[in-house]
């Protein structure tokens, strides 16, 4: 095995630059997952939005997320455009076909399709092509 010397100074910033790696991928990772299941939504429904729940367990995750926040928005607003894409806190309630709806956009001719379960208020990227 051959061994490649390497400075004091790069041995003091190869933690840095880890780390930033790390960022980056996270970064990346959740920027993908926005993007495919996007797609795969305006591809296979008649939907024309797509909501990405933050997660809620795993306080990591959701840190990242809210520490970054700015920048996944921007990112993915580079992906779609001419679409809307917002960050959003919901009261949302789970309807008899499994998806979830705000309750502020549930009027009195769909109520009958909603469950009888407990409302959630959970935060949300929103990418909207309507």
């Amino acid at each position: 095995m051959s061994h490649t010397p390497i400075s004091r100074e790069s041995m003091r910033r190869l933690k840095a630059k880890r780390l930033e790696e790390d960022h980056t991928q996270q970064l990346n990772h959740i920027i993908d997952q926005i993007y495919i299941e996007a797609i795969n939504i305006a591809n296979n429904t008649d939907d024309s939005k797509y909501i990405h729940m933050l997660p809620m367990l795993g306080k990591n995750s959701y840190e990242f997320y809210k520490t970054n926040m700015a920048e996944i928005i921007s990112r993915v607003k580079s992906l779609f455009p001419d679409c809307s894409v917002e960050h959003k806190m919901l009261t949302t309630v789970t309807a008899k076909d499994g998806k979830k709806y705000d309750i502020s956009n549930v009027d009195d001719s769909n109520i009958v399709h909603i469950k009888r379960r407990p409302t959630e208020i959970v935060e949300y990227i929103i990418v909207d092509w309507s």
